[in-house]
């Protein structure tokens, strides 16, 4: 059982990696938790087992602000926070966060890799046309065309991979809203 004071000093220890304003605003409004219940007569004991487990709390509130972070400002290191922090929620996540995410990885790097083959293969064909001087015609037409297919291809694989990226920001926030709600239903029981 953990007082005010030890629930208020474990959530700061756990939310290092957030900024210092950040932290402080989470720590005045669990303060203000903590206030209201002593006022209505509460132990601080009873105070804080009704709060829940503060390295719990501290998880769910990094993952809450770095998929928030993503959401407003797209980068990709906000993105890989806020992935990593959603599968530092629990095994779960590794299983359905992470392999969803690996998998489309997977798919675009192999389109992606497509679509530099052709452009290499385009070029292998120029240059074969130009050693086998007879074909040159077919040669630079079969190049330009695998040159343009490849290019083509990847320019919709970059395009598609920050929409996509964009969409697993909206699903880690859906997954986080899940996660969130089912503790605090399990908490109210």
């Amino acid at each position: 059982m953990l007082n005010k004071n030890q629930f208020l000093q474990m959530l700061k220890e756990e939310l290092k990696g957030l900024p210092e304003e950040e932290v402080q605003e989470i720590l005045g409004d669990y303060q203000e938790h903590f206030d209201i219940g002593l006022s209505e007569g509460r132990s601080e004991k009873d105070i804080a087992m009704a709060l829940g487990n503060p390295r719990v709390i501290a998880k769910e509130l990094k993952a809450n602000y770095f998929v928030n972070q993503a959401n407003e400002s797209f980068t990709l290191s906000h993105f890989f926070q806020a992935l990593m922090a959603t599968i530092g929620l629990g095994f779960f996540n590794l299983l359905f966060v992470l392999g969803p995410v690996l998998g489309l990885f997977g798919i675009i790097m192999g389109i992606g890799a497509s679509g530099i083959a052709l452009v290499f293969t385009g070029f292998y064909v120029l240059v074969m046309g130009v050693i086998h001087i007879q074909q040159l015609l077919l040669a630079i037409f079969l190049s330009l065309s695998f040159i343009s297919a490849g290019l083509i291809i990847t320019l919709l694989v970059y395009e598609g991979t920050r929409w996509l990226l964009k969409l697993i920001v909206r699903y880690l926030k859906w997954n986080l809203n899940i996660i969130t709600n089912r503790r605090v239903q399990h908490e109210n029981r």
